[in-house]
């Protein structure tokens, strides 16, 4: 990650990367569990925090229950897919949004 990355707080967190999430790889999430691309096309966490001064982020952590054990997807799938499948399959689903920004 290049200086001014690791100054806006860029880069994938200590946390996503114990857990494997933010493994491009995905190797150290569980088995059957899959990386799939995110909105920049990468399969990996992008890193958090807006530029200082810059308006708040909104970052989405979200559960679903569904009516299936797996959701017909391949790893090549858009964001927009797996959002369609998980709402035809949704039972119901819990979300927290927390809001973050770096004064100027």
């Amino acid at each position: 990650m290049s200086a001014k990355g690791r100054e806006r707080g860029g880069g994938p967190s200590e946390f996503a990367g114990t857990a494997g999430a933010g493994d491009a790889g995905g190797k150290r999430l569980p088995a059957g569990a899959r990386t799939l691309a995110n909105d920049a096309g990468r399969h990996g966490f992008l890193g958090a925090a807006p530029a200082p001064g810059e308006a708040a982020h909104r970052y989405m952590f979200v559960v679903h229950a569904l009516d299936t054990p797996r959701l017909d997807i391949t790893t090549e799938a858009t964001p927009a897919w797996p959002g369609f499948r998980l709402v035809t399959h949704g039972l119901a689903r819990a979300r927290l949004t927390p809001v973050f920004g770096i004064p100027a």
